[in-house]
């Protein structure tokens, strides 16, 4: 017991002289990715029980973040940014929406590399960041195009997933020591992530922050009302957030495509719209998109309108928001379809011989 005890005292020495080098000795760097964010070097499978079909969902990503990534991060040719939808951490890379449609375009003798840099939870605030903090700090970044999938996580303000520097402000001093040691990305959080994968392989975290949800017929109401107009706050800044995004894009070199999205927490029925439990979804999906198609139609930007083209079926998706590799084949074809039809793009894209 006393060996124990001397054992156990003497490795919570070492760990705190190993947190202190950490916090004063190692100087962080802000050049750095915060690789605990976009999660660089990620690999991790989870058992699959969102979904049928699919047993174990293998979610990897490389050294700078991204995911799917063939060529050269010279030579990307679309680079997408998005929230889970994009992401798609429960699927499999070749069952996500970005890869579909990289293979739709490719089946046409395209030589097209799209790189997913979707990141849970982030809206068009953590976009912008990621124009700052992230694709900035890669040396020799380029891409020809980048898409933006957007039109469900925003709001007047940044969510708690986009890292913005005014959520950092609002951090106390103990998450603000835990974020650095995080964004270090040195010893400690080494530990952190094996402990993570233990989690995983024992079975204590499967499939960890999304569930699986079904509703039913009767939970959706009848809800002709006009499309809500949000508060005036929000879309100012949805707004000035397109801009500023459109304005990040060309700055690298890239033209920006942005690509409206829905939910299935509402459905339309003989012209009816029905909201899962009066969510009033279907107004506020609306709104987003217009607003979307309106800036692009005033600025002459070639945009997506997945919103208006896409008919979901209840196995399209999981929890009514992400979606099965079903949705996401259908999310691919309509993107594809319309693409197809921009000469800016079919310019800018390399066609094999």
């Amino acid at each position: 017991m006393k060996f124990i005890k001397i054992l156990s005292i003497n490795l919570i020495i070492v760990l705190l002289l190993v947190c202190l080098i950490e916090l004063v000795v190692v100087n962080f760097n802000k050049d750095k990715i915060k690789c605990s964010y976009v999660l660089c070097n990620h690999n991790v499978s989870y058992e699959n029980n969102l979904y049928d079909t699919i047993d174990i969902v293998n979610y990897k990503k490389d050294e700078y973040g991204f995911r799917g990534r063939t060529k050269k991060v010279s030579e990307i040719d679309i680079l997408v940014f998005g929230g889970s939808t994009t992401d798609e951490r429960y699927l499999n890379l070749n069952d996500t929406w970005t890869e579909q449609l990289e293979l739709l375009l490719n089946k046409k003798n395209y030589n097209i590399d799209i790189v997913n840099a979707g990141i849970d939870g982030q809206s068009t605030y953590g976009h912008i960041w990621n124009f700052n903090n992230w694709i900035n700090r890669i040396d020799n970044f380029k891409t020809k195009f980048i898409f933006f999938y957007i039109g469900l996580n925003d709001s007047s303000a940044p969510g708690m997933f986009d890292l913005d520097s005014t959520n950092y402000e609002k951090f106390s001093l103990k998450k603000k020591i835990k974020f650095n040691i995080k964004n270090n990305n040195a010893f400690i959080y080494g530990l952190y992530k094996v402990y993570l994968k233990i989690r995983i392989l024992l079975g204590l975290d499967v499939n960890p922050g999304h569930n699986k949800k079904i509703a039913k017929i009767n939970e959706f109401y009848l809800d002709d009302s006009e499309y809500i107009h949000d508060n005036q706050k929000f879309i100012m800044v949805f707004k000035n957030n397109l801009q500023k995004l459109t304005s990040l894009a060309r700055e690298t070199g890239a033209e920006p495509i942005f690509i409206t999205q829905r939910s299935l927490r509402w459905f339309k029925k003989e012209n009816k719209i029905y909201n899962y439990q009066n969510s009033k979804a279907y107004q506020i999906e609306l709104l987003r998109k217009n607003l979307i198609m309106n800036y692009c139609d005033k600025n002459n930007l070639f945009c997506v309108d997945v919103f208006s083209n896409l008919d979901l079926e209840p196995n399209d998706t999981y929890d009514l928001v992400h979606l099965t590799p079903s949705g996401s084949k259908k999310v691919a074809k309509i993107i594809e379809s319309q693409i197809l039809k921009d000469k800016k793009f079919l310019k800018k894209i390399t066609r094999q011989n």
